[in-house]
């Protein structure tokens, strides 16, 4: 993903506008994996950490972020029957407003 910064006559080096442009790359992929993970637990009841690293190829770390991030957001998600540390699994019960 690129993004292409307007000529300024203050910007000189162009190394600092790819290093940005990276930054605003990891948050656009992060926006796009948010809203699938919330299409895919609307239309399945569990979702799994290996449905999102076939998908996005994330760790469990990454994983466990985008959970606290939904549920920061609103979502009321909690753990999946069965579920294990190796493939940990939740499912959405439904969604309240923030605050």
């Amino acid at each position: 993903m690129a993004y292409a910064y307007p000529n300024s006559s203050s910007r000189t080096d162009t190394r600092v506008g790819i290093m940005q442009s990276d930054a605003h790359a990891g948050v656009g992929d992060r926006l796009v994996r948010l809203l699938w993970m919330t299409e895919f637990m609307a239309r399945r009841p569990i979702l799994r950490l290996s449905d999102c690293r076939r998908h996005w190829g994330i760790s469990l770390r990454t994983f466990r972020r985008d959970l606290a991030r939904l549920r920061d957001a609103g979502f009321i998600i909690d753990p999946a029957e069965g579920t294990t540390g190796t493939d940990p699994a939740v499912r959405k019960i439904g969604w309240h407003s923030p605050g």
